[in-house]
């Protein structure tokens, strides 16, 4: 196998049986892939917004933070929990305030700058994937071996 066949292979064993039923190494490269497709589909604001909370209690972000950890985008990882974070504190005073517009909340916990700082870390972490490259030449045989057992 390629690294590019591992690629795809990955995604689409778990987009069709399941990203949770991967092993856990598996499960990261999954969610690397899964952020390039919604970032060369939506650009890095419609990722930001398909995955912002929906709930005071959900992080979509997540396993993108484990991923990108994984992959030594630690800057990218910071900057999204820390929108995260203040995304919640937002939602909070939304709801607590009668669902009222939300632009005075996201503008209060100052979402629209640190998104400003998140955007080029996400092209960066898009466009200039060497590291997650290298790593799958790397491990090929290991990563074929995971997908072959599942």
């Amino acid at each position: 196998m390629t690294s590019d066949e591992i690629w795809t292979e990955v995604y689409d064993r778990g987009y069709n049986i399941g990203v949770e039923k991967l092993p856990s190494e598996l499960q990261l490269l999954w969610y690397y892939i899964d952020f390039t497709i919604y970032v060369d589909t939506d650009g890095p604001s419609g990722f930001l917004y398909n995955k912002s909370p929906d709930t005071e209690h959900i992080n979509h972000y997540a396993p993108y933070l484990k991923s990108w950890r994984f992959f030594n985008y630690n800057n990218l990882a910071d900057l999204v929990e820390k929108y995260n974070d203040q995304f919640l504190k937002a939602f909070a005073e939304f709801k607590k305030n009668g669902e009222t517009d939300f632009d005075i909340y996201q503008k209060q916990f100052g979402l629209d700058e640190i998104e400003k700082k998140i955007e080029p870390k996400i092209t960066e972490a898009n466009c200039k994937n060497t590291a997650v490259w290298s790593w799958l030449d790397q491990n090929i045989e290991r990563l074929q071996s995971q997908i072959d057992g599942i």
